[in-house]
C-alpha cells in the first residue's frame, strides 16, 4: 500500500523522481511514516541502525556523549534531513544519538527492504555517495569551526544559527557549553567579551540578543 499522496508531495521535494526512480518508486510503495513526540530519543548512541529515514518535519538535536560522561552536541537539523545511510554501507552502531526538540514526522525504509528490492545498485549507491557528501561536509564544517576559529566565534556563529527572527536565542549556558565542546566557566567568560563588544545582551535568563551593526553604535 503507497504512502498518502501529501507524503509523496513531500519526498519529492527530497528525493528527484528522475534521478531515482526506482527508489521514488519503493519509498511510495514499502515506506512507513512514523511520528516521534517531542524528547522522544529518536536514535540511541551506540545502537544499530536499522532503516533509511527523512524527516519531514521537525527538530532534531545530534549529540553524544563521550568516555567521561561530557555531552557534546554537535548539531540540530530540520525538514529534508537524512539518516541511516552510512550504516546501510557499514552496518553497525552510531557513535551519537539523536532527540526529538520537536514532533518530528520521519518516512522511513528498512535495509532489508532495500536489500530485497529490485532498486538498481548504480541507482541506489549513488544516492547513498550524494548524501555521504553532504554528511562529509558538515563534518568537516565542525572540525573547522572547533580547530580553526576562536572559541567566540564559534559561539556567534552558533547563535546566529539558533536565533529567531528577531535575533533572539533561548539558551541556557549548559546548552551552549555543549555546542562548543567547551566549559561552563569557558562559556560565562567568552560570552562576558562579546557583550563588552557589543555583539551580544543579555536579555534575560536563558535569553540572549545578537546585536547587528546600527545597535552596537
Amino acid at each position: 500500500m503507497s504512502i498518502p499522496v501529501e507524503y509523496q508531495t513531500q519526498l519529492a521535494k527530497y528525493l528527484d523522481e528522475q534521478k531515482y526512480p526506482g527508489l521514488t518508486k519503493l519509498f511510495h510503495d514499502s515506506g512507513r511514516i512514523t511520528t516521534y513526540p517531542r524528547d522522544t530519543t529518536i536514535v540511541g548512541q551506540n545502537v544499530p541502525m536499522t532503516d533509511i529515514c527523512i524527516m519531514f518535519s521537525g527538530e532534531v538535536e545530534v549529540s553524544y556523549v563521550d568516555q567521561h560522561g561530557i555531552l557534546y552536541t554537535m548539531a540540530t537539523l530540520g525538514a529534508g534531513s537524512w539518516r541511516g545511510e552510512p550504516e546501510f554501507l557499514e552496518p553497525g552502531s552510531v557513535g551519537v544519538f539523536s532527540k526529538a526538540l520537536t514532533e518530528v514526522v520521519e518516512l522511513q525504509i528498512s535495509y532489508a527492504t532495500l536489500k530485497q528490492s529490485n532498486v538498481p545498485k548504480a541507482e541506489l549507491y549513488e544516492f547513498i555517495a550524494r548524501n555521504l557528501g553532504s554528511r562529509i561536509k558538515l563534518a568537516h564544517k565542525i572540525y573547522q569551526q572547533r580547530t580553526i576559529f576562536t572559541l567566540e566565534e564559534r559561539i556567534l556563529s552558533q547563535l546566529n544559527s539558533l536565533a529567531d527572527s528577531s535575533g533572539c536565542v533561548q539558551i541556557t549556558q549548559e546548552k551552549l557549553a555543549s555546542y562548543m565542546g567547551a566549559s561552563r566557566y569557558q562559556i560565562i567568560r567568552s560570552l562576558k567579551k562579546l557583550e563588552a563588544k557589543g555583539l551580544v545582551a543579555r536579555k534575560s535568563y536563558g535569553v540572549l540578543e545578537l546585536l547587528d551593526e546600527e545597535e552596537q553604535r
